[in-house]
């Protein structure tokens, strides 16, 4: 049985430019923000997945230190809100996310767009994933540029048996890596 069908739409919002390196560190469920609508209700966690906010991508060939990198992509930020309405009889709940990702170039970049896929997940408080959907976003540096950021705007709209629930749900968001990237960033992480 597959998951049910929830809409997740993604917007383009802002891209930024950067002159300099920035990185995230983070343990666990990286801290988690959860705010209140204006009517008093709580909108649900927001959160990065540990091990999964970097991706770096290697040339072609064996190397596999930083003279190899193809690019360089990061999870950097993310705000967020919700609203609650009532459609028919059935509770719904909306979730308005703005997702800061960043694409570096190493060394050995091939192109000056790095592609950036993640995934966006809403997870029960049982741990089960109500929903689940994969983005990729290309973040195209200047010429000349080292780096770039671009702003998604993610929305999810969630069915609800009772309002109360939506406070109890997670939004968890991580990139989409390989088993050699999550390898990578497992042995360089007491290095950052």
């Amino acid at each position: 049985m597959g998951l049910p069908s929830i809409a997740f739409v993604r917007r383009p919002l802002a891209v930024l430019l950067l002159a300099g390196a920035s990185t995230l560190a983070v343990a666990g469920c990286a801290a988690q923000n959860q705010t209140v609508t204006d009517k008093g209700l709580t909108c649900p966690k927001v959160g990065f997945v540990a091990q999964l906010t970097e991706m770096t991508n290697f040339a072609p060939g064996p190397g596999r230190d930083l003279t190899d990198v193809d690019s360089h992509a990061r999870l950097i930020d993310y705000t967020g809100t919700c609203t609650y309405d009532k459609d028919d009889g059935q509770e719904w709940l909306t979730v308005d996310v703005d997702l800061t990702l960043e694409g570096e170039l190493g060394p050995h970049a091939a192109s000056n767009t790095v592609q950036v896929p993640y995934v966006v997940a809403v997870v029960a408080p049982d741990d089960t994933i109500i929903a689940q959907q994969d983005f990729s976003t290309p973040v195209t540096v200047d010429q000349g540029g080292r780096q770039q950021r671009v702003v998604d705007q993610i929305e999810q709209r969630l069915p609800l048996g009772k309002r109360e629930q939506g406070q109890n749900l997670r939004v968890l968001i991580g990139l989409k890596l390989t088993p050699e990237q999550l390898d990578f960033n497992k042995a360089t992480a007491v290095l950052r």
